[in-house]
């Protein structure tokens, strides 16, 4: 393997692996006629193996910067284009697989002559992938305010792949992504897949969606918004109340084919320390298109010095349970402990509860 530069911006990185493996005896399998069984045989001699693979990729940068008075905008386009490609090792010509009988009815079987060889053997069928991608990253530059810099888009990305080894359908669907933070705290994701190919009668066919003038069909997106809000302990005062809340919003959108399923959902979860030594957790959420609670679980922690009272609550749901234990911090006395616990599998959770 290597790397070089072509007209200084270019970046191109070539690799080769070759592999020889050399045996002292080979299996050859046969079909037995008479008994109707396969039949192995050992053979001694010495046998070559060759196994080898090759890649290539290419990428550079390409910068664009827009001044204005007060502002500037620099746009970063990161293109790459890698190729990988491995023969097909079970052509007989090899040497390295064969086809034999397995049935009386005539079905065919391919093996390898040095299966459970301790060195291995190459893998059998072609490989060869063309693989692209180009991300894309937006800062902002506030020139007035000691050149503070702001992100407008972390990352968007398009990416995908054609499979050179593929008789039909080479292309794979093309992914896009984008990252980005709408204000401090708020993140924004938004993940899609187009497939560029048509559907008739419900099935994939090999005709691209662009010869019938359309960029593809959109087969699954995805929304993520979440914040994260907190207040820190500053004292020691007591009614000072350190808490921690992430929310979290997401929508997709699944159509895979004809029929299309939009599922969206709320969750939460957090931390209070309403004390130094009382500390609440929780998480929930809710299925919007169920009209749902979602996975619900509140933790309940009492520092009680050489000791801890530890208690978890699933309040509803196919996991209610409630488990309650005091204990003794130290690793070496971990045994000594007082528990009691429910779940939904017991028949008197609600009374004991």
């Amino acid at each position: 393997s290597t790397s070089f530069n072509i007209l200084k911006y270019l970046n191109i990185s070539p690799s080769v692996n070759y592999t020889e493996i050399w045996y002292f005896k080979k299996i050859n399998q046969n079909w037995n006629d008479i008994n109707e069984y396969v039949e192995s045989d050992t053979l001694s001699g010495f046998y070559s193996l060759r196994d080898f693979n090759l890649s290539m990729n290419f990428n550079t940068k390409l910068y664009g910067v827009f001044d204005f008075s007060k502002i500037a905008i620099r746009h970063i386009i990161t293109p790459s284009l890698s190729f990988n490609y491995h023969p097909d090792f079970s052509r007989e010509n090899w040497g390295i697989y064969s086809t034999t009988q397995i049935d009386s009815s005539g079905s065919k079987q391919l093996y390898s002559h040095f299966q459970g060889g301790v060195y291995g053997f190459p893998s059998a069928g072609r490989y060869g992938n063309i693989s692209y991608s180009l991300k894309n990253n937006v800062e902002m530059k506030l020139k007035d305010k000691d050149d503070k810099k702001v992100k407008l888009i972390e990352n968007l990305s398009l990416s995908g792949n054609y499979n050179l080894a593929s008789d039909s359908l080479n292309f794979s669907p093309v992914y896009i992504k984008l990252r980005t933070k709408v204000f401090k705290d708020l993140n924004f994701q938004f993940n899609s897949n187009i497939d560029p190919y048509l559907i008739k009668n419900g099935n994939r066919i090999n005709q691209l969606a662009i010869s019938k003038g359309q960029i593809g069909r959109l087969t699954y997106a995805n929304i993520n918004l979440n914040i994260n809000l907190k207040q820190n302990d500053l004292d020691d005062n007591e009614f000072s109340v350190p808490w921690n809340l992430n929310l979290y919003y997401s929508l997709n959108y699944i159509k895979p084919y004809n029929e299309k399923e939009i599922i969206q959902s709320v969750n939460f979860d957090g931390n209070i320390d309403i004390t130094k030594k009382w500390k609440v957790k929780f998480q929930s959420g809710f299925d919007i298109k169920n009209r749902d609670f979602t996975f619900t679980k509140i933790d309940i922690y009492r520092d009680l010095h050489c000791w801890e009272m530890i208690f978890n609550w699933i309040p509803f749901g196919n996991q209610k349970s409630y488990n309650f234990i005091i204990r003794v911090k130290s690793s070496i006395l971990q045994d000594l402990k007082l528990s009691k616990k429910k779940n939904v599998f017991d028949t008197n959770y609600l009374t004991n509860f």
